[in-house]
């Protein structure tokens, strides 16, 4: 599932974060999906690898961070009408408040 992204600088890398937003927030719903149809309580979404500075940045998403992460999403995806992904994330929100370890709906 997890995804990697190289960088030369840090400004390619700012760039990329804020010009991806759309990918950025798919890859955390996605994660989160899983996470809830496989039973995990974290996972990892996506590492960035900088060059310039030689560090790796891993970001996950814990459990405890779930109903944040997806309402992030959620106000990313209706400025951006992507009404898919918002009817994806209430379902998911369902699933989290009703304490479902699963879900049986198909992977994006």
């Amino acid at each position: 599932m997890e995804r990697e992204f190289f960088f030369n600088d840090d400004d390619e890398e700012k760039e990329f974060l804020l010009d991806n937003k759309n990918l950025i927030c798919e890859l955390i719903v996605t994660a989160i999906k899983k996470c809830i149809s496989e039973g995990l309580d974290v996972m990892e979404v996506f590492t960035s690898i900088n060059s310039s500075r030689g560090y790796v940045m891993t970001t996950q998403v814990k459990k405890e961070y779930w109903g944040e992460s997806l309402e992030k999403c959620l106000g990313y995806f209706i400025g951006e009408e992507n009404y898919e992904w918002c009817d994806e994330i209430k379902k998911l929100k369902i699933d989290i408040e009703n304490g479902n370890n699963k879900t049986d709906r198909s992977q994006k």
